[in-house]
C-alpha cells in the first residue's frame, strides 16, 4: 500500500537553502534530486537534498534522471537510515507551482517540491503530494536551527 499524504511537513533549513543554491546554479535549466528525511507515521521531516544530472533533451523545461543513479542514490539514503521520501526539481522560467507536465508525469504517492526563482533573486519552495485526484499543496513548517557549541 503507498504511503498516504504526511499530515505535517518540518523541513530542515539547509535544505532550502541547497534547493535555493541549486536553482540560482542551475540558471536556465531545471535541476533536481531527491529528499531525504524520516517518515514517523504521518509527521515528515525533510532533512536533505540529494542532486541528480538532468539527463533531459529539453533541460529548460524538463528533469530526466539515470535510473540507476536513482537506485544508488535510494540506496545510499537507506544506508543512512534515512528514507526516500520524494523529488524535487525547479522552474526556471515559472513560479514554484506544479506545470501542467508535472501533474501528468510526476511519480504518485510521493513528495513533490518545486523551487523557483524570484525575479529579485530569492526563491520560492513549494511542496506538493501528488495522487490519482492530482496535486496537493503541502504546508510545512521550517525547523529551528541546532546550534551546537
Amino acid at each position: 500500500m503507498p504511503p498516504s499524504q504526511p499530515r505535517a511537513l518540518a523541513v530542515e533549513p539547509a535544505v532550502l537553502t541547497i534547493l535555493g543554491d541549486a536553482v540560482r546554479l542551475g540558471g536556465q535549466c531545471e535541476v533536481g534530486g531527491l529528499l531525504v528525511g524520516r517518515r514517523d507515521d504521518d509527521a515528515w521531516r525533510l532533512t536533505a537534498f540529494a542532486a541528480l544530472d538532468n539527463l533531459a533533451t529539453e533541460p529548460r523545461s524538463r528533469f530526466r534522471f539515470d535510473p540507476i543513479a536513482f537506485a544508488q542514490a535510494v540506496a545510499q539514503t537507506e544506508r543512512r537510515g534515512l528514507s526516500w521520501l520524494g523529488f524535487a526539481h525547479s522552474h526556471p522560467h515559472g513560479p514554484a507551482q506544479p506545470s501542467a507536465i508535472d501533474r501528468v508525469e510526476a511519480w504518485r504517492h510521493c513528495l513533490q517540491g518545486i523551487a523557483a526563482a524570484r525575479t529579485d533573486g530569492s526563491f520560492e519552495v513549494t511542496f506538493w503530494w501528488a495522487d490519482e485526484y492530482g496535486m496537493h499543496r503541502v504546508p510545512f513548517t521550517v525547523t529551528a536551527m541546532e546550534l551546537r557549541p
